[in-house]
């Protein structure tokens, strides 16, 4: 557990914040996160300049990745407390608890956030959730003001102090990285009475999603909100933007980091799991090439193609005309059609065979998709997409032993 004998201070949260950036870069974190969003997105030929090719994008990634998280996200998400020792009072407590758990998990939309996180968890290797207070919100309630807000995180956005320990609640500090408009993080400055509000800039060094479609009138700037436990066991929390320190050392009274984190598959001493997507991309690559040149197969020497005299048709063949004017003898100027070559089958057996070996790979098979022929026994089907389905079960099991739960 961190003493933290010495001074908060925006220097600090930012010489920390570049330790943690140094780490990510090293796991090469930002530019793979950014080449498996592109790839399951569809935008898998990013970089590539031509005019005379048009490359065509088979995205097999895409479904995979709806496959997986829909097998987890089908199962549903409940709470059941118990008191240790029972009794009358304790039940009844713990009866108040569970309604209140509910009403944060359904004021929150907290269920449909579940597909999104799980897609980020499997696409990015990690996905986090960050718990806070937000005491401007009207809760409809006499006498009741502000409630339990979450927000979804990234897996570049949260920073370990100690990275080799995937463990969140024995991290010495977390650093949640919030990228928001300058002109917000301003105002929250000047509200809580922070005064170099005015010297807070916005910066765009390329580490985060969209920091590529900024423009300079709604520039981003980098918030960074610190959370670390005192000797007494207390949360505390700073945040900092730059070199200005927006609100200072604030004292909770909760003994649990506000936030949950999960890895899709744990990496040894790494708080960052394995990329699901990552290893697929190559196959995605050959997919996409193999489409392609086989577009340009059929367009150059599958097709058959019109042959003209030149000399009769000075200005060329216009298809689309609705009479032709020829010089000379007509029968001179009658045209010919040149003959095609057939496409090898050969081709189309390999990307047939190679999108089935990804998909193979990838644990969504035909079986597990029910996209089987004449099914001659169901129930066989039903216990190979059962099988199929444990291990993301057992994923979702382990990765709870990760979260952490914040304490109101």
């Amino acid at each position: 557990m961190q003493t933290n004998t010495e001074t908060i201070t925006a220097a600090r949260v930012r010489a920390e914040y570049d330790r943690g950036v140094q780490f990510n870069n090293g796991l090469n974190l930002y530019e793979n996160v950014k080449q498996c969003e592109n790839f399951v997105e569809g935008r898998q030929w990013e970089g590539l300049k031509t005019k005379m090719l048009r490359p065509i994008t088979m995205n097999v990634l895409d479904p995979i990745v709806h496959y997986k998280v829909a097998q987890i996200v089908s199962n549903d998400v409940d709470q059941d407390i118990e008191p240790f020792l029972p009794d009358e009072q304790a039940e009844h407590a713990a009866k108040i608890l569970e309604q209140s758990i509910d009403r944060v998990v359904e004021r929150s939309k907290l269920k449909s956030m579940h597909h999104s996180i799980l897609r980020d968890a499997c696409v990015d290797g990690d996905a986090a959730l960050y718990f806070y207070f937000n005491g401007s919100k009207d809760t409809g309630l006499d006498g009741v003001q502000g409630e339990i807000r979450a927000e979804q995180v990234m897996n570049t956005n949260i920073l370990f102090g100690n990275p080799s320990n995937s463990t969140l609640q024995e991290q010495p500090y977390i650093i949640v990285v919030r990228r928001r408009p300058v002109t917000e993080i301003r105002r929250d400055a000047k509200r809580l009475g922070c005064k170099d509000w005015e010297r807070i800039e916005g910066d765009s060094d390329g580490l985060y999603k969209g920091d590529d479609e900024q423009s300079e009138n709604d520039t981003l700037g980098t918030e960074l909100v610190r959370f670390w436990k005192s000797e007494d066991g207390c949360v505390h929390y700073c945040r900092s933007c730059g070199d200005v320190l927006i609100e200072p050392d604030v004292a909770t009274k909760m003994t649990l980091y506000p936030m949950a984190y999960m890895s899709w598959k744990p990496r040894k001493n790494c708080y960052h799991g394995v990329m699901e997507v990552k290893p697929l991309i190559n196959s995605q690559i050959e997919i996409n090439k193999l489409w392609t040149a086989v577009a340009l197969q059929l367009i150059n020497t599958a097709m058959p193609k019109l042959v003209y005299n030149r000399s009769k048709f000075p200005n060329g063949w216009d298809p689309d005309a609705p009479y032709i004017g020829v010089t000379g003898d007509v029968k001179e100027a009658l045209t010919a059609v040149a003959g095609s070559m057939p496409l090898p089958t050969e081709a189309t057996g390999i990307m047939s065979n190679m999108t089935d070996a990804l998909k193979n790979c990838a644990g969504a098979n035909d079986a597990a998709l029910g996209n089987v022929k004449n099914p001659e026994n169901s129930s066989a089907i039903v216990a190979v997409q059962s099988a199929n389905a444990a291990p993301r079960s057992r994923i979702t099991s382990s990765s709870r032993t990760t979260s952490g739960c914040s304490s109101t």
